[in-house]
């Protein structure tokens, strides 16, 4: 005799204790996930009737030994079995339903005390309206007479599936159904405010992530419906075969626009020009594969689909992990929501396909991970475009600001003056404009050094940035020539000015390596006459006074500054 033959022996010897002691379940009361009260038998071919299943010894069955069954990607349909005591004395009406709503063929077989078979099908195999009630859960309605009867229950789909079996009464089924409409409910609430709330940012700042991600929740919304069974009522209630393609094609979609959203939001075409051809690459291989669909056959179709689904998440949290070590701030978010939404599809995909004892809570981690997911990818997409709005400042600052001194340059001089204009032309406002260079600049770049004429900029720059007050505005135009813009500075107080500002740079000259430079300049003033509708006129007229001041100061101007030793 073979060992295989004597290992069934064994397992004949010590299991017959356990059969005999499943229990029948009471119709008093509800009874879920009843696996542990359940025998089962796989049918590898699945072609056993029921009436040949019913006939079978009990010893033929395998106890299940755990709340619910699971089953991977396998072709065999299985059988359970299992028994019910109505202890009363009339009929009883009862739900018998399953959890998991995708599953194509639910039959059931009621052997009752008298004998009679009673046959009821569900599934998604079946349109819509086989259901006894319409919810997204396979659910049949049964008579139980009183005594005990015995229930087969056949399950056969493609697709990898859990087995939780239930008895309740009708009030009880639909309890159930509506607590998890209700988690299901906050799920989309929650992710559809996000859909909302990115699509109106993505109105206000037309960047092409923020409409990727928008993409990225309406696919998961897509995928999470109809995997959950809620797609078939709406889209597919007389088209079963539809609503399994939209399972494996929803789910085919949302990795598609994973795809596309990681690739805009970490902007791999930017930073990462190799990864970014990569994950095109992986992109049109999960497209390709999405259409290959009615070639390959359903089943093969979602079984790829679950495979890639842990693939693509897999490599999306490597994408961001390497962004984030590359020194990209918004990729942390990016992060750890890429990880929670991993978390959430590995634990959820290894749940159904039964390498993860199944709980509600595992079954249903895909949601929770993907709602985490999606709050930390919106705080992603913020931070990103805080990102791009401090980059943006920055450069729009730079480009108006002379890099050496810190001043406004003269591109904003244009923009400015002409706000000026504008505010001047409403109130009548005295403005003042004073222009100055510093003498002999061209000979202390000559003499000293170009760094010391480049510190004398600096220097001069900041002895005016101290006497300017708030309004007021100071530009370098070029060279060594500054402009004051000066709102609200009538002429007599333009004078003042003037000769304060030649005290100060007087007092201060430039500390230059072992000794000092004397600062020296040439100031012209103007008033902006009521009616003028530029400052060029203005500037022209402050030029010909700083020519005219030059040639007033002429022995000062012509002293080439020397460096002197203060002591």
């Amino acid at each position: 005799m073979s060992l295989r033959w004597w290992c069934a022996c064994v397992c004949y010897v010590l299991m017959s204790p356990v059969w005999a002691a499943l229990p029948a379940l009471d119709l008093a009361w509800p009874h879920e996930a009843i696996g542990e009260s359940v025998a089962y038998l796989a049918d590898p071919q699945g072609n056993l009737t029921p009436e040949y299943v019913a006939s079978l010894p009990r010893e033929r069955f395998v106890p299940l030994a755990q709340p619910v069954a699971s089953h991977t990607f396998t072709r065999a349909a299985y059988w359970y079995r299992f028994s019910v005591q109505n202890r009363s004395s009339e009929p009883v009406s009862r739900i018998l339903w399953l959890l998991q709503g995708w599953l194509d063929k639910v039959d059931f077989t009621i052997v009752a005390p008298n004998g009679v078979v009673s046959h009821y099908h569900t599934g998604n195999g079946l349109p819509f309206s086989a259901r006894a009630i319409a919810v997204p859960a396979p659910n049949v309605r049964v008579l139980f007479l009183p005594g005990q009867s015995e229930v087969l229950l056949r399950v056969q789909t493609p697709d990898p599936f859990i087995a939780s079996i239930n008895v309740t009464t009708e009030s009880q089924f639909l309890y159930s159904q509506m607590f998890d409409g209700i988690f299901s409910g906050l799920v989309y609430g929650a992710i559809l405010a996000m859909l909302l709330y990115n699509l109106l940012l993505f109105v206000g700042t037309r960047e092409r992530y923020q409409l990727a991600y928008v993409g990225y929740l309406a696919t998961f919304v897509l995928m999470n419906a109809a995997y959950n069974n809620y797609t078939f009522p709406w889209l597919f209630a007389d088209n079963p075969g539809g609503q399994d393609w939209m399972q494996s094609g929803a789910i085919f979609l949302f990795l598609c626009a994973g795809l596309i959203f990681t690739r805009s939001f970490l902007e791999l075409h930017r930073r990462h020009l190799s990864l970014y051809r990569l994950t095109s690459g992986l992109l049109y291989l999960t497209l390709l594969l999405a259409l290959s669909g009615p070639i390959i056959g359903y089943p093969w179709h979602v079984e790829i689909a679950i495979v890639m689904s842990s693939l693509v998440s897999a490599y999306s949290f490597c994408l961001g992990l390497y962004s984030w070590r590359c020194g990209d701030r918004a990729a942390r978010f990016f992060l750890l929501g890429t990880m929670s939404g991993l978390v959430g599809t590995m634990v959820t995909a290894c749940t159904v396909m039964a390498f993860v004892p199944f709980h509600y809570v595992t079954y249903k981690a895909i949601d929770g991970g993907l709602v985490v997911d999606g709050i930390l990818m919106s705080l992603a997409l913020i931070d990103r475009i805080k990102q791009v709005r401090e980059q943006r400042l920055r450069a729009e600052l730079e480009s108006r600001t002379d890099s050496l001194t810190g001043l406004y340059n003269r591109r904003a001089y244009q923009e400015i003056s002409q706000q000026e204009v504008g505010v001047l032309q409403q109130r009548e406002q005295a403005v003042a404009v004073l222009l100055l260079d510093i003498n002999h600049f061209k000979q202390i770049n000559d003499i000293h050094g170009h760094a010391a004429g480049d510190a004398m900029l600096q220097h001069v720059a900041s002895l005016l940035r101290q006497q300017l007050r708030h309004g007021d505005y100071a530009f370098r135009m070029g060279g060594d020539e500054f402009l004051l813009l000066l709102p609200g500075l009538e002429a007599d107080q333009a004078a003042l000015l003037i000769a304060r500002l030649r005290l100060t740079l007087s007092r201060c000259p430039l500390r230059w390596q072992d000794g000092v430079l004397a600062v020296s300049v040439s100031i012209g003033s103007s008033q902006w006459l009521s009616g003028e509708p530029c400052f060029d006129s203005v500037l022209r007229r402050a030029d010909a006074a700083m020519y005219q001041d030059k040639q007033q100061h002429r022995d000062a101007a012509s002293a080439v500054p020397e460096l002197v030793n203060p002591s």
